[in-house]
C-alpha cells in the first residue's frame, strides 16, 4: 500500500494466478474504496509499493521464478510499462531514504537479503545490488524513521523476527532479533512519527507493536493482539492523510486478506487515536496455498476446503494423505501440480483405502463445488495389484452433480474402485449440458483393478478408469487407459451417458476373474437376466458416443452395450486391433469382436479393424517434451502419441497422417524438443 500524489491510499495485491490487482480510496482520508481493477501487463507473485518524493508511486514485484519488475506513475498521468531489473528475489519491500531516493529490499530463495537504490530521487535507474551477508530471511518490510533513516524488518523460515537500521553516520546495523513469531510482516510510520509494526502468525492472528518514541531511541512496546475476531493471512499498512489538503500526519490504515481472499481494513481514527474494527471491503482475490514439502498436509487440506483457492504443489513433493476420506472440495478450487520433476506431477498417496478420497459435490441448495480443477498430479491409491472380490471399493475423485469440473493431465492409479466417479443425484448434469459437464482430459488412468471372483465371477467388482452413474454425463477425451478392469463404464440408469473421444486404450487389463477377461468399455443394463446374464438386458442409459478412439486391447470384446438405451450408443470412426467387428465363429473357431450388444441400440460405423501397433510405432523417435530422455512415437491414423520413459503414452494431437507419412523427427526450432516433419513438408512443433 502506498499514498499517491493526491493523498489517496492505493493498494496493490496479487492473486493465486499471479494477476496484479489494485484499488484506491475514492478520496484522500475517506472510508470508501474503488473496486478492484487489474494492474495489467505482468504476472507477479508478490508486490510492494512506495511513493517517490514527488508523490508518484513506484510498484516493484517478483515473478514466480524470482524475476524482478517495476513500473512507476508518470507525471502526466498513467503508468510506465513494466521494466525488468537484474537479479532474482523471492520477496520484496520498498522505502524512501531521507534524500528522496527509493530503496528496494528483498530476500532471495536462499534467504540472502539484497538491496538497491535509485541513482537519483525519482529516477527509473537503479544501482547495482548489494547484499547483507548475514542472516537467512524469508520476507521483508521497510519504512523510514522520522529522522530519515530506513529501518528494515524481516522474518525467517521459522517465523523469528529481526530488524536492522541505517546508522546516522552511514552504513547499517547488524540484525537484531525481536521477540515473537510471525509469518508475514508490515510496517508504517504513524502521525506521531513512530514506526508501527503489524504481522500475522500461523493462527491468522494479527499482532501490533510500536516505537515508544520517534526513530526508536527508547525502544519498542510489547506486542498486543490486533485481530478483533477477524483471522487474516497477511496485512499491509500505510499512513494516510485525513483530508486531501492535509500534511502526512493522519492515522494509519491497515488492509488484510483472509485465507479465502476476502479483504478487510481498519483505521486509526486520527493520529494517535483509537482504532476502528475490521470492516470488509467488497471483492475477493483468489488465495494461494503452496505445498512445497512433504510435511505440508495441513496446508493442502486447508486449501482444498477454501473456495476459489489455488493449491500449488511443487514437483518433487510426495504428500502422504493416508487417513483422509470424503474430503469435500470447495467451489472453484484448483489443485495444480508442477510437472517439471515428473511427467504427471507431484505424488499424493494413501495407504488407508478411503471409500471416496475427494468429493466434488453441488446441489441446488447449500452445497457448491462447481468449477473445481485437478491438473498435473499423481493420485496413488496404494493397490497396484488386482484387488480381490471381498475388498471394498476405494475411489479417488467422486464428482457429484458438479458443473465445470476438470480432471486433466494427471496420473490416477492403484484404486480398487474408480479413478474418477461421476454421478448426478441432484439432476444438474444432462446430455444437453456439453459445455458444463465434467471433463476428464489427457490423464493416465491405470492399474485400477478389482475382480468379480476367482473363477466364476458374479461377485462385486470395481476397477474403473471412469465410471458414470445415476443419470450423469461426462466428456472423456485424450486419456490413456491401461490395466483397468473397465476403462469406461456406466450403470445404465435413466439419463446416464458419456462422450468419449480420442482416447488410447492399451492392451492390458480387463481381468474379471483369474481365468476370464471382460470388455473395456460398456454400459450396463438394469435388469437381472438370469445367473449368466445379470445386468445384460433392460434399460441401458440414454446416449453414449465412442468416437475417434484407438483400442489396442483385444483379450475379448472392446465395447459392449448390455441392454437398450433410450437414444443409442454410437461407435464411430475408431481404430481397433480386433480383426472382426462383432464376435462370432470363423472356420469353426470362436472369436471376439470390437463391439457387442445384448439387445439393441448399438450403432457402429466407419471403424478401422485389425490395426497393428507395429505399423504405427517408431521406437526412440526423439525427445518430444524436452526432459532429456528419448521417447517413442505412435501414429494411430487418428492421433499422435508419445511414450515418455515408463510414464505411459501422452496425447499430442489429432492426425490422420500415419507413420509412413512422416519424413523425419528433428528439433526444427532448436528449443530442445523434437518436432515432426511430414513428407508433404508441413512441420508440427512440439
Amino acid at each position: 500500500m502506498a499514498r499517491g500524489v493526491d493523498g489517496r491510499l492505493q493498494v496493490f495485491a496479487t492473486d493465486a494466478e499471479n494477476n496484479v490487482w489494485t484499488r484506491s480510496q475514492v478520496q484522500a482520508g475517506g472510508v470508501v474504496w474503488t473496486a478492484w481493477t487489474v494492474f495489467a501487463g505482468q504476472k507477479l507473485r508478490t508486490v510492494a509499493a512506495e511513493a517517490n518524493a514527488d508523490g508518484r508511486i513506484v510498484v516493484v514485484g517478483v515473478t514466480e521464478k524470482g524475476e524482478i519488475f517495476h513500473r512507476r506513475q508518470l507525471s502526466g498521468g498513467g503508468w510506465s510499462a513494466w521494466e525488468q531489473l537484474s537479479g532474482f528475489l523471492a520477496s520484496v519491500a520498498v522505502a524512501r531514504n531521507r534524500d528522496g531516493r527509493l530503496e528496494i529490499f528483498g530476500a532471495n530463495h536462499q534467504g540472502r537479503v539484497w538491496h538497491a537504490v535509485q541513482v537519483s530521487a525519482g529516477s527509473a535507474q537503479w544501482s547495482d545490488w548489494a547484499s547483507f551477508d548475514d542472516g537467512a530471511m524469508r520476507s521483508v518490510a521497510a519504512e523510514t524513521n522520522q529522522d530519515g533513516r530506513v529501518e528494515l524488518f524481516a522474518v525467517n523460515d521459522a517465523g523469528d523476527i529481526f530488524h536492522r537500521w541505517q546508522l546516522a553516520g552511514g552504513g547499517w546495523s547488524s540484525w537484531n532479533q525481536i521477540e515473537g513469531n510471525l509469518k508475514s510482516i508490515a510496517v508504517a510510520r504513524n502521525g506521531e512519527g513512530r514506526l508501527e509494526l503489524f504481522g500475522t502468525n500461523s493462527l491468522d492472528q494479527v499482532w501490533r507493536r510500536s516505537q515508544l518514541a520517534p526513530s526508536g531511541s527508547t525502544g519498542w512496546s510489547g506486542w498486543t493482539e490486533f485481530t478483533d475476531g477477524t483471522p487474516l493471512r497477511s496485512v499491509a499498512a500505510e499512513q494516510r492523510t485525513d483530508s486531501p489538503g492535509d500534511s502526512t500526519d493522519g492515522g494509519i490504515e491497515v488492509v488484510g486478506f483472509t485465507r479465502s481472499g476476502e479483504v478487510f481494513h481498519r483505521r486509526e481514527q486520527s493520529a494517535g487515536g483509537l482504532w476502528s474494527g475490521w470492516n470488509r471491503l467488497d471483492g475477493n482475490l483468489k488465495p494461494l496455498f503452496s505445498v512445497t514439502d512433504n510435511t505440508m498436509r495441513d496446508v493442502f487440506v486447508e486449501g482444498i476446503h477454501t473456495p476459489n483457492a489455488v493449491v500449488r504443489i511443487i514437483g518433487d513433493v510426495n504428500l502422504d494423505i493416508s487417513g483422509l476420506d470424503e474430503q469435500s472440495i470447495a467451489a472453484g478450487v484448483q489443485i495444480i501440480g508442477d510437472r517439471t520433476h515428473n511427467e504427471w506431477g507431484p505424488r499424493l498417496f494413501t495407504r488407508t483405502f478411503p471409500k471416496r478420497l475427494f468429493i466434488v459435490e453441488s446441489d441446488n441448495q447449500d452445497r457448491n463445488a462447481d468449477g473445481v480443477r485437478f491438473t498435473g498430479i499423481r493420485l496413488d491409491g496404494g493397490r497396484m495389484e488386482q484387488a480381490e472380490t471381498e475388498e471394498p471399493d476405494a475411489d479417488a475423485i467422486s464428482i457429484v452433480s458438479a458443473r465445470n469440473v476438470v480432471v486433466e493431465q494427471s496420473a490416477i492409479y492403484g484404486w480398487r474402485g474408480a479413478a474418477v466417479d461421476v454421478r448426478d443425484i441432484h439432476n444438474r448434469i444432462g446430455r444437453s449440458d456439453t459445455a458444463t459437464m465434467p471433463l476428464v482430459d489427457g490423464n493416465f488412468l491405470h492399474h485400477n483393478q478389482h475382480q468379480t471372483g476367482d473363477v466364476f465371477g458374479g461377485g462385486h467388482g470395481g476397477g474403473y478408469g471412469v465410471v458414470i452413474s445415476r443419470g450423469a454425463y461426462a466428456r472423456i477425451e485424450h486419456n490413456t487407459f491401461d490395466y483397468n478392469r473397465h476403462a469406461i463404464t456406466g450403470d445404465g440408469r435413466e439419463g446416464t451417458g458419456f462422450l468419449a473421444s480420442h482416447n488410447l486404450i492399451l492392451p492390458n487389463g480387463g481381468w474379471n476373474t483369474d481365468v476370464y477377461h471382460t470388455h473395456q468399455v460398456d454400459m450396463h443394463g438394469r435388469e437381472d437376466c438370469g445367473i449368466f446374464g445379470s445386468y445384460n438386458c433392460g434399460l441401458a442409459g440414454e446416449y453414449m458416443e465412442f468416437r475417434g478412439n484407438t483400442v489396442l486391447y483385444k483379450a475379448t470384446t472392446a465395447v459392449k452395450l448390455r441392454g437398450t438405451p433410450t437414444v443409442g450408443f454410437d461407435v464411430v470412426g475408431n481404430v481397433f486391433s480386433h480383426p472382426y467387428l462383432y464376435p462370432g465363429i470363423t472356420g469353426g473357431a470362436t472369436h471376439s469382436g470390437a463391439v457387442e450388444e445384448t439387445e439393441t441400440g448399438l450403432h457402429p460405423s466407419a471403424n478401422k479393424l485389425n490395426w497393428q501397433v507395429s505399423s504405427g510405432l517408431r521406437d526412440n523417435a526423439g525427445d518430444f517434451n524436452g526432459d532429456g530422455a528419448i521417447d517413442d512415437f505412435m501414429a494411430t491414423t487418428l492421433g499422435w502419441w508419445f511414450g515418455s520413459n515408463d510414464s505411459g503414452w501422452h496425447y499430442m494431437r489429432n492426425s490422420t497422417v500415419p507413420l509412413s507419412g512422416i519424413a523425419r523427427f528433428t528439433d526444427a526450432d532448436a528449443n530442445g524438443k523434437t518436432d515432426i516433419v511430414r513428407k508433404d513438408g508441413i512441420i508440427h512443433y512440439s
